[in-house]
């Protein structure tokens, strides 16, 4: 039973990414984190902060980005 169990839920997984690749799911959220990056590095740069201090965050948010999955 517990291998069926487990065989099952392993259809489960592979159907879902089947159809998240399909759908372009991937694609659809790195645009989306591209969006949000780009709003967030707009805001910060109307914070009365001089840009030394901002280099630190700016430069975790970019790790961030090109961080493999």
């Amino acid at each position: 039973l517990k291998a069926y169990l487990i065989k099952k839920e392993a259809e489960k997984i592979e159907t879902v990414l089947a159809l998240f690749k399909k759908l372009n799911v991937r694609i659809a959220a790195e645009k989306a984190m591209q969006g949000y990056f780009e709003n967030a590095l707009g805001y910060l740069k109307t914070i009365s902060v001089p840009d030394i201090q901002k280099e630190n965050l700016i430069t975790i948010a970019n790790s961030l980005m090109i961080r493999e999955t």
